[in-house]
């Protein structure tokens, strides 16, 4: 991908179980340092929690791709990638409702990380791996609140599409043309 020739992304493999409890740690590190970053810079939150190990061995037995990003050597961001999503995204608020679509979830780059151009990096990946499957567009929530992306969503180029709340969060549905 351009702008980060050391960026990798790779989808965790649980078939070596070594290697896959190793990304699992790197990436429960990556999602709790940011929900500590947010909850540091925002308060307490919905984002405020922290990955539970079992929660993410039962992510992998679901029909989705959980993907640990690389610089190097050093893990710096991680997102699942889903055919499936959260029922509270309505079909009828996007573009093409009945369009075959995946779903983005859990996108979080490491603090130390952000503002360089990693988050960027994943969507531009995440773009071409959902044109790659034959599908048009990605579609996925952020928080609307001052602790959500969406000011970055749509730098990247993504639509918002709906205000709403779900369980007395605020949130937003966005979506991103891939082809």
């Amino acid at each position: 991908m351009p702008g980060h020739p050391r960026l990798s992304a790779k989808a965790v493999d649980s078939s070596d179980r070594s290697k896959t409890a190793e990304m699992l740690k790197q990436i429960a590190a990556i999602r709790d340092d940011s929900a500590d970053d947010l909850t540091h810079r925002f308060g307490p939150g919905h984002w405020s929690g922290h990955s539970k190990l079992d929660r993410l061995k039962r992510e992998l037995k679901k029909p989705r791709q959980l993907y640990l990003v690389k610089s190097g050597d050093e893990p710096v961001a991680t997102f699942a990638i889903a055919e499936s999503g959260p029922k509270f995204l309505r079909p009828a608020w996007f573009a093409e409702p009945e369009a075959p679509v995946m779903y983005l979830t859990a996108l979080a780059v490491a603090p130390a990380w952000q503002g360089r151009g990693v988050g960027r990096w994943c969507m531009k990946f995440i773009r071409k791996a959902v044109a790659d499957h034959g599908l048009k567009w990605i579609r996925f929530d952020a928080y609307n609140a001052p602790a959500g992306a969406a000011d970055f969503y749509v730098k990247c180029g993504c639509v918002e599409r709906r205000k709403f709340g779900f369980n007395g969060v605020g949130l937003i549905a966005f979506e991103m043309k891939c082809r």
